[in-house]
């Protein structure tokens, strides 16, 4: 559906619909020596950055699926490339 799509200064990576669920996937690419590793990388702040711009897309486009939250996590050794699909990785939560 998207690729990079924008909300002010809010990214999502990749929006893909999926039978009755919008995902909401950030990607995230690190080398195989990382400090921290690609499937680590998502940060709580970066979490709740995401929950806001998928809500506003959600309802810009009056969306009425059940939204998921996913992360892809790339990691790079040399040319070699290990792609690792988590799905539901985080959830909304009430503040």
């Amino acid at each position: 559906m998207e690729r990079n799509w924008k909300y002010f200064k809010y990214e999502i990576d990749v929006i893909a619909q999926k039978h009755n669920e919008i995902c909401f996937i950030e990607v995230k690419v690190r080398a195989i020596n990382a400090p921290i590793k690609a499937n680590k990388a998502l940060s709580f702040n970066q979490e709740k950055r995401i929950i806001t711009a998928a809500n506003h897309y959600l309802q810009k486009f009056e969306i009425d699926l059940s939204p998921r939250f996913d992360l892809i996590a790339i990691t790079r050794q040399g040319n070699n490339l290990t792609l690792e699909h988590m799905k539901n990785t985080f959830f909304p939560t009430l503040d």
